[in-house]
């Protein structure tokens, strides 16, 4: 990486390390950082295209999004002390937004010209661990057709933006593999407060078959190659498909490219093999995935991997006796024979995202806590029942980072919704929530009522912040505040106190 690169990089990471944006915003900027080139610019039309494509008007998206980031660097570089190294960092950031002329296409530009190398941006944590959409849980009862073919995609964390847009057209056909519906699984459906490599297993255990996006990035991830291709390896069921084609972020033509990694993976550069293996379109274009400009040409790439991998089924199926069990003298197996060079840092593992659970058995998400008594309770039984025959209004939940807080407040908020009572949950995480606002010229914390309003405007449900607090009142709603150790960490010791009687108010005077 190019040094003003690595400048602009380490400035916005110490900036989403201050955690005063969203999940959703702080994973939307560390998109931009992989897309920028060496100066920092990004065209505004490959933002849209990348980011906001599902957005009703990605345009609007677009400027809000920018707006944000600008707001949350001023609340900043308002509460840094004057003259610190910090305040000189978020002081240097600019997030420019550059129309098009005869010169340009319209871009944004990024910058930061000042970063102290005594100090360490932190991995955000934000991005990497909460990545999900808000409120997934009132779905995870959701059951799927248990005869369904359970897919299991398996790509790098760069590529992750390209494989989601795969997966979407791939659903959006609502494929027919052998008389059976398909159901797609990849690592954005991790759920936070639980570790990811537990739930990666988990999940390849319960998979019918792995498809792996390929990409240079692909093969350079030891998680990958260690521990998700041999699974699908040992049960004859690895299918492959073309995402990326470019090496080092370059074009480049199919056969440069399988030619490239053959050598990177095996010393007899067995090309021919490997080209063979992956699925790709081949009509004169031999076009990766990434490479299909068009989404007529996307939607053609897509067929085609459902064509063949119902072909490939159907081969499993029919002839099970014909297919040689494969060990590491597979054709594609080169890959598990990897050394060194294939760096951990290439590959970023895909932390915490909601997964939508099968069905009502099959994940039981029971919390052990162990009071001074070391007696055990199922803690999501253990807050039921305070729910329905404790009069006790508060139930807090402590534990360090990791131990399934997270988690538990969602399940919790799926019980209750599936039991469709006489009590409605309403599941705020207060990290989507703003921490400062800005009231004729006025900064302050905000109010109950904000803090509601802000949830129910990115659900987009039109409604008062007031019914809801007189449900709570009434006793018929209860609300999951999730994240509050997360917001405290803002505040200070008096604001700290304020914050949480704000909070408070949900209860009758």
């Amino acid at each position: 990486m190019q040094p003003k690169q690595t400048r602009i990089t380490e400035g916005f990471d110490y900036f989403l390390k201050q955690n005063e944006l969203g999940k959703t915003d702080s994973k939307n900027i560390n998109q931009l950082l992989l897309m920028m080139d060496e100066n920092g610019y990004i065209d505004k039309q490959t933002i849209l295209e990348k980011i906001f494509a599902k957005a009703a008007d990605a345009n609007a998206n677009y400027r809000n999004f920018i707006k944000r980031i600008l707001d949350a660097i001023g609340r900043l570089i308002e509460d840094s002390e004057a003259d610190s190294k910090e305040k000189r960092i978020l002081n240097s950031i600019e997030v420019n937004t550059l129309k098009a002329n005869k010169m340009r296409k319209a871009q944004l530009q990024l910058k930061v010209g000042y970063f102290p190398t005594d100090i360490q941006p932190l991995k955000n944590w934000q991005y990497d661990d909460e990545n999900f959409e808000l409120n997934t849980a009132k779905d995870a009862t959701q059951s799927i057709d248990k005869d369904a073919i359970r897919i299991f995609i398996s790509y790098s964390k760069h590529n992750e933006s390209d494989t989601q847009h795969f997966k979407r057209l791939f659903e959006a056909k609502n494929p027919d593999i052998g008389g059976k519906k398909v159901v797609i699984w990849t690592m954005q459906e991790l759920i936070a407060g639980s570790t990811s490599d537990k739930q990666i297993q988990e999940n390849l255990s319960r998979s019918d078959f792995g498809i792996g996006a390929f990409s240079q990035q692909f093969l350079q991830s030891d998680y990958i190659l260690n521990k998700e291709i041999p699974h699908f390896l040992e049960q004859n069921a690895l299918f492959l498909f073309g995402l990326d084609k470019r090496i080092d972020g370059k074009k480049s033509s199919i056969e440069n490219f399988f030619s490239k990694v053959s050598q990177e993976l095996d010393k007899d550069n067995n090309t021919h093999i490997l080209q063979q293996q992956v699925c790709h379109l081949n009509d004169g274009s031999d076009n990766f995935f990434v490479d299909c400009a068009t989404p007529e040409r996307k939607n053609a790439f897509v067929d085609k991997v459902i064509e063949e991998l119902t072909v490939y089924y159907n081969e499993l199926k029919d002839n099970p006796q014909q297919i040689q069990k494969t060990n590491k003298t597979n054709e594609i197996n080169p890959c598990l024979d990897v050394d060194d060079r294939y760096l951990r840092e290439n590959h970023q593992n895909c932390l915490a995202r909601p997964m939508s659970i099968s069905t009502k058995t099959e994940v039981s998400p029971v919390t052990k806590i162990e009071p001074a008594t070391n007696i055990e309770v199922d803690l999501i039984t253990d807050m039921l029942d305070w729910i329905e025959n404790t009069p006790q209004s508060i139930y807090a939940l402590l534990g360090d980072y990791g131990m399934g807080k997270t988690f538990s407040c969602r399940i919790l908020s799926a019980k209750l919704t599936e039991q469709k009572g006489t009590i409605e949950p309403f599941y705020i995480d207060l990290r989507d929530t703003p921490t400062l606002v800005t009231d004729n010229n006025i900064v302050r914390q905000p109010y109950l009522e904000e803090i509601i309003q802000s949830i129910l405007r990115r659900q987009n449900i039109t409604a008062d912040a007031q019914t809801f607090i007189q449900k709570a009142q009434d006793g018929s709603l209860i609300f999951i505040f999730d994240g509050l150790d997360e917001k405290l960490v803002h505040y200070t010791k008096d604001m700290r106190q304020q914050f949480l009687a704000e909070l408070m108010r949900v209860f009758p005077n």
